[in-house]
């Protein structure tokens, strides 16, 4: 046995194709859950879908041809797709950023930046930048700058801040003051790494270096280095020491320098959380009252989508529901007879869900003595269930596969049919 992974991605969901040849499944890859396969032979990924909205747990059901649910506004959604490797991926425009997406080789997270300011100030006493240097000849100054950046950065899973990539920047920016002009151009260059012995911790080298082309006798030629200037209002990004002028340990503005290198290195460790906190009595109470509007909200949104959906299929009009659609979409992949026992199989896991859920409502209204299932109410439900399962055998793999997002059951489903089943089977004049 041999464990698949792929750089830093997760890879979630993958199943085997019907060939035994590929893993199909998705991943976060390129910021958005793609579906991608696994040829076993070469370890080679390949993508199958570039959508910007969402897929996931992807099926084979027939040879080339892909169940999966689709992200949409009202919840995930099943669909069919095509099994095709996707050559050339168009860029993807996610929350106002620009991504670019290629077959095995990811640009993104690319992220780059500019931008420019010009300011003017006047009746100085000191560099409006450096609170601490004085001025005594100037009383106005103007400057201008403009910048670049440039990054491509990534955060594992359970990490907080960046933990691997690259940050580059270069700025260029001047004073004019006393009628003279000022140069200086300053870039900075961060790298960093996840480390192997610790999850979430990751290792910094942050580098900057600058050079100023004026005077290195006058104040506005000259680059301050020292403490984080927020010492009146705390009111400043929190990684103060990670900026070009912070000098940790010196003074404000107390080392000057014309030109100059820097290298800090820096290890984050991985975060603290608080797992446990809280008592078991709070706990339970909590419980208690999320299981009981579980049930109710249980009850109350699927019996209505069930009622609706079961009236759909006895009128024979499928098209007024998510569900129905979807049947009419899969019915020309079927033949007739099949997609009949399709229809009748889902027609009866209604039933029997929709009189599931009822005697839940009957019994926690406390009302089981008043409103009895009579005899030919359980034989009914006992001959409907003996029939599902009958159906539920002579479906073909690729039919239970293909209806399986619309008949699933979940634990609360499972215990209501077999709470009915137990009643049904009960005589009726049984203590």
């Amino acid at each position: 046995m041999k464990l698949v992974t792929w750089k830093d991605s997760n890879l979630g969901q993958f199943r085997f194709s019907l060939d035994d040849k590929y893993l199909i499944g998705s991943s976060y890859y390129t910021g958005v859950s793609n579906l991608w396969q696994i040829n076993l032979e070469t370890r080679e990924m390949e993508m199958l879908t570039n959508t910007d909205i969402g897929l996931f747990a992807p099926l084979e059901i027939t040879p080339g041809q892909l169940l999966a649910l689709q992200f949409k506004r009202d919840g995930l959604q099943p669909v069919l797709l095509s099994r095709e490797v996707v050559k050339d991926a168009n860029a993807v425009t996610l929350y106002g950023q620009l991504a670019y997406d290629y077959t095995n080789t990811l640009v993104t997270p690319y992220n780059k930046s500019w931008g420019f300011s010009v300011a003017a100030f006047g009746d100085m006493d000191a560099l409006p930048l450096y609170q601490e240097i004085e001025v005594k000849d100037v009383r106005s100054m103007q400057t201008a700058s403009v910048y670049g950046k440039w990054s491509k950065t990534r955060t594992s899973l359970g990490g907080v801040m960046k933990e691997q990539g690259y940050e580059l920047g270069v700025e260029g920016y001047g004073y004019l003051a006393g009628g003279r002009v000022y140069p200086s151009v300053e870039a900075t260059g961060n790298f960093g790494t996840l480390v192997p012995f610790d999850r979430n911790t990751s290792f910094w080298l942050r580098t900057a270096a600058g050079h100023n082309f004026g005077d290195e006798e006058s104040v506005f030629g000259t680059t301050y280095f020292g403490g984080f200037r927020n010492n009146y209002v705390d009111n400043r990004d929190a990684f103060q020491y990670r900026t070009i002028l912070a000098m940790p340990g010196a003074d404000i503005d107390a080392i000057p320098a014309h030109s100059f290198a820097k290298a800090t290195a820096e290890l984050n460790l991985r975060p603290l959380r608080l797992n446990n906190f809280g008592t078991l009595g709070g706990l339970l109470m909590w419980t208690y009252y999320y299981d009981v509007d579980m049930i109710h909200r249980w009850i109350d949104k699927g019996l209505d989508k069930q009622l609706v959906l079961l009236d759909s299929i006895k009128r024979g009009q499928l098209d007024n529901t998510q569900t129905g659609i979807f049947l009419e979409s899969i019915k020309e992949k079927f033949p007739p007879e099949d997609f009949f026992d399709i229809i009748c199989y889902v027609e009866l896991h209604v039933e029997l869900s929709v009189a599931a859920k009822s005697r839940v409502m009957i019994r926690e209204s406390g009302l089981v003595k008043e409103l009895p299932l009579t005899e030919d109410n359980k034989a009914l439900i006992l001959s409907q269930y003996e029939e599902y399962k009958l159906l539920e055998q002579r479906l073909g793999k690729a039919a239970r596969i293909t209806i399986a997002p619309i008949v699933k059951y979940y634990p609360a489903d499972y215990k209501a049919l077999e709470d009915l089943r137990t009643e049904c089977k009960m005589s009726s004049d049984s203590p």
